[in-house]
């Protein structure tokens, strides 16, 4: 029984919590790319299209990203969670945040704020 358990949590970490259909290897690629694509704009110094988050908005400087988990889909939006290496007002700071990502019809990201 103990050599099953590790196996049993990572199937249901793989699986998520939710009653939604899970997204597709090719759908969740997709959101994937548009998620990179609206973090490499905020890296490089630009202004992502669709792309809300607080600190991006704060002028916070985007140093580094990690793409840590990606696929709980809410609310036919997939949630990725990333860890962002941040430079606000001169001092490094890391945060771990949820992102909502939707690719179609607009491409749209906005980071999911706690409640």
């Amino acid at each position: 029984m103990m050599r099953i358990l590790p196996l049993i949590l990572f199937v249901l970490t793989l699986t998520g919590c939710g009653s939604s259909a899970p997204a597709t290897n090719a759908a969740l690629a997709t959101e994937v790319e548009v998620l990179k694509e609206g973090l490499e704009a905020w890296k490089t110094g630009g202004s992502p299209a669709s792309f809300t988050d607080p600190d991006w908005k704060s002028g916070a400087k985007l140093m580094e990203y990690h793409v840590m988990k990606a696929g709980a889909e809410e609310e036919g939006e997939t949630v990725c969670t990333v860890l962002l290496k941040l430079e606000l007002r001169g001092k490094p700071v890391e945060r771990t945040v949820n992102y909502r990502v939707t690719p179609a019809p607009k491409k749209s990201i906005t980071r999911v704020l706690a409640k």
